[in-house]
C-alpha cells in the first residue's frame, strides 16, 4: 500500500501566484490561499485538495494562454475552456469533473464576497451530457458455466440453480 502523500498542487499553485501577484490587479495567490484554508477546515482529504489544485492550475494556465484576466472570466470564457478540453480529447466525464471543481471554486469566491461584484461565471454553466454506460449482460451460456462451478452436494436446501432459477434469462 502506498502511503506517500499526494503532491499538493493547490499549495504549489499558491506559491507560484504569490510570486506573480505583485504585478497583477487581483491577488490570485490570496484567493487560492483562502480557498485552500477553507478546504482544510472542511476536512477535505489531501487527495481532494490536490485534485482541486490540478484543475485550477490548468484553468489558470488556459487564462494566461488566452490573455484573459481572471477578473474578466465570464460564462463564455468557461465555454471556451470546455471547448479547449474537448479539443484535447478529454472525455465528457473528465470535463464534468473539471466543471464541478470550477463550480466549487467560484461558488466559494461568491459566498465569501471575493468576486468583487462580478457575476459567478459558473452560474449558467451546465454539466455536459454524457452517454449512459451499458453494463455487459451475461449470456445464458455464461450463467450455466458459473452455476456448474458450485458443488451441488454442499448446497442441499438452496442450490445456486434454485436461488437464481427464477431469473429471466
Amino acid at each position: 500500500m502506498n502511503h506517500r502523500r499526494p503532491f499538493d498542487y493547490l499549495k504549489a499553485l499558491i506559491v507560484e501566484f504569490e510570486r506573480a501577484d505583485k504585478n497583477n490587479m487581483i491577488n490570485m495567490g490570496g484567493l487560492l490561499k483562502t480557498f485552500y484554508f477553507d478546504c482544510r477546515i472542511r476536512n477535505l482529504t489531501q487527495k481532494t485538495i490536490s485534485g482541486y489544485g490540478e484543475v485550477l492550475k490548468l484553468f489558470l494556465q488556459y487564462l494566461e494562454k488566452t490573455t484573459i484576466p481572471f477578473e474578466q472570466v465570464s460564462s463564455l470564457t468557461i465555454k471556451e475552456f470546455i471547448a479547449s478540453l474537448q479539443d484535447r480529447g478529454l472525455s465528457d466525464y473528465s470535463i464534468n469533473t473539471y466543471l464541478k471543481v470550477l463550480r466549487i471554486f467560484f461558488g466559494f469566491l461568491e459566498t465569501e464576497g471575493l468576486l468583487n461584484g462580478q457575476a459567478n461565471p459558473m452560474e449558467k454553466i451546465k454539466l455536459l451530457r454524457t452517454g449512459k454506460k451499458i453494463k455487459p449482460v451475461l449470456s445464458p451460456e455464461d450463467i450455466e458455466r458459473i452455476l456448474s462451478v458450485f458443488d451441488k452436494k454442499i448446497f442441499t436446501r438452496c442450490t445456486p440453480h434454485s436461488a437464481i432459477g427464477d431469473l429471466p434469462i
